[in-house]
């Protein structure tokens, strides 16, 4: 559910707004439009930067909505005359008149006033058309955040603090993997997120400050003590500070095929085991963690023999009495609600805890005895590392981690229990795979 929305003093924001304007140039470039488009402006504001939209599509049409009644006002007086449709709505539940598609999303300094932003993206992947692009920026991890301690500061300077207890900001000030995950699970590709810091002197600090970062903290306050407040932060901040702006880039382009779409299920927030196993992005490879899907490359050749050796190596020693030996990437269904669904290299499980079923045609329920890793070039170590110990906690016994370049095998059996062995020792795991060991280097080129 989204919070009810700020309404803004529009005239003043379409006043002081100059910083937004000027960051909104690049977002604009990104675009790279050919005029005769039609493109949802999501949190369209005065209409000060829509404006600007409308001079790249001299024979296109703009769609600008925005969740503030004065916003949407004063976008009507700026816009009037323009090929531009002016709305009303949330963008976490909007929904286009009979069906309409768009063929891009801009969007400028809206995004962080959306509490969620996976309902957003949904949401926004319903409204483009296949294969149409959004370029957007807003407030990303770390904006302004030493303007929000300062308020506070002044805050207690004022007197004031307790009005501050417990407030849960408003703001969605999200990191660029946060994003991208976020994106990619709303049917999203071509994804590329990233930080800017983007420093703002504005030109009227108090009326600046007053319309667009402090409105959340004045509508918490009495009339009576909004003054006395603003002079308490400008008395901190000086009379022209420079407020620390971090700006999130975003730029996606709507899937052309995404099977199950979760974008259709709003309020649906996570994709689930089964919708993963029926979803198909080639060539990418995906895994599902607490119903957030994540993409990988496809494995390099060096990756995919280090596996197959590995794979091989137990296929010879272990036989139906003791259990099963996956290869392939098999998924295997580590939680429910949200999903979690992980893929190992190669895997085994022990024939006790093989179903009288047999074999499930889908994914495996619950974790692998051992579950082999082998690291890709572009793979971090904290990655990788943390794929072993989430196996762990989901029960594996045993995990292992092959690192090609460095011909080492590194073994995982608690998170107090890790051993890095070389490429001259054995790798034991008896107890886990009944009666297996191999040679560490007999497992590389």
């Amino acid at each position: 559910m989204s919070a009810p929305a700020r309404d803004w003093d529009a005239a003043a924001y379409h006043r002081v707004s100059s910083p937004q304007a000027a960051m909104a140039e690049a977002v604009l470039d990104r675009l790279e439009l050919a005029g005769d488009e039609t493109v949802l402006d999501a949190g369209c504001g005065s209409g000060r930067v829509t404006r600007l939209l409308l001079d790249r599509l001299p024979r296109g049409r703009v769609i600008a909505v925005d969740a503030s009644p004065g916003m949407v006002a004063r976008a009507h007086e700026e816009l009037a005359g323009e090929a531009a449709d002016v709305r009303i709505a949330d963008l976490a539940a909007l929904r286009l008149d009979g069906g309409e598609r768009v063929d891009a999303v801009f969007s400028n300094a809206a995004f962080h006033w959306v509490p969620d932003h996976d309902a957003l993206f949904a949401r926004l992947a319903a409204a483009l058309r296949p294969g149409g692009r959004v370029s957007a920026q807003c407030g990303g991890a770390g904006n302004v955040a030493a303007v929000h301690a300062t308020a506070l500061r002044a805050a207690a300077d004022a007197g004031l603090a307790d009005r501050f207890d417990g407030w849960p900001p408003p703001w969605n000030f999200a990191t660029p993997e946060q994003t991208e995950q976020r994106l990619r699970h709303a049917g999203f590709q071509d994804v590329r997120c990233w930080l800017e810091p983007r420093p703002v002197r504005p030109d009227e600090p108090r009326a600046y400050l007053q319309t667009v970062c402090l409105g959340p903290h004045l509508e918490r306050l009495p009339a009576g003590d909004r003054e006395r407040f603003l002079d308490a932060v400008m008395a901190r901040l000086g009379s022209a500070p420079t407020l620390d702006y971090i700006r999130l880039n975003i730029v996606a382009r709507r899937a052309s095929r995404y099977a199950r779409s979760v974008t259709s299920q709003v309020p649906l927030r996570h994709m689930t085991a089964q919708e993963l196993l029926e979803y198909r992005h080639e060539p990418y490879r995906h895994e599902l963690v607490d119903g957030i899907l994540y993409e990988m490359e496809p494995p390099g050749a060096e990756h995919g023999f280090v596996a197959t050796r590995v794979g091989r190596s137990l296929i010879r020693h272990v036989d139906d009495a003791d259990g099963i030996v996956f290869t392939g990437e098999v998924g295997f269904h580590l939680s429910s609600d949200p999903d979690t669904v992980r893929a190992p290299d190669v895997a085994f499980v022990g024939i006790e805890r093989v179903p009288d079923t047999g074999i499930p045609r889908g994914y495996w329920s619950g974790p692998p005895d051992l579950a082999v890793e082998v690291v890709s070039p572009n793979d971090r170590r904290s990655k990788v590392e943390g794929k072993a110990l989430h196996w762990l906690a989901a029960g594996t016994r045993a995990v292992v981690v092959l690192d090609p370049p460095l011909r080492t095998a590194t073994v995982y059996r608690a998170r107090d229990d890790i051993r890095v062995l070389n490429a001259d020792e054995l790798l034991e795991l008896g107890d886990v795979v009944p009666g297996w060991s191999a040679r560490v280097g007999d497992f590389f080129v």
